[in-house]
């Protein structure tokens, strides 16, 4: 086996010096992200500018229309809970930390500050 005046030999040598080359990259541009020379894809669509609100002392409601939501859809679904007297407590819709929607079609025992026994029964749809 031929051996270069460096470390690797000729049959592994060239394998390890492009992991090292991929790494040294990998490393590089996360230092250049870290460092925001290169800023970082915002993949959640959300702006980037200014604070971002997150519900920490409670949670602020919104329009429907102002989180990208239909306010007819939502009406649909008032509708259709009634309609089909659905037994449910609550319903709440959370669109970007902004309560957008909150029903409570059995009124007669939960309202908005009632304690609610829960045992792993409430769901969460993304």
């Amino acid at each position: 086996m031929k051996k270069y005046k460096y470390i690797f030999t000729y049959s592994n040598g060239l394998i390890s010096l492009i992991a090292i080359q991929f790494f040294l990259s990998f490393l590089f541009q996360g230092l250049l992200i870290s460092t925001d020379i290169i800023p970082p894809n915002n993949k959640i669509g959300v702006e980037a500018s200014g604070p971002q609100y997150w519900p920490t002392n409670g949670w602020q409601t919104s329009q429907p229309e102002i989180q990208g939501m239909s306010s007819t859809k939502l009406q649909e679904l008032y509708a259709y809970i009634r309609n089909q007297n659905l037994p449910l407590d609550s319903v709440i819709v959370v669109r970007n930390g902004y309560i957008v929607y909150e029903d409570y079609p059995n009124s007669g025992i939960y309202q908005q500050n009632s304690l609610h026994i829960l045992h792993s029964v409430t769901k969460s749809f993304t």
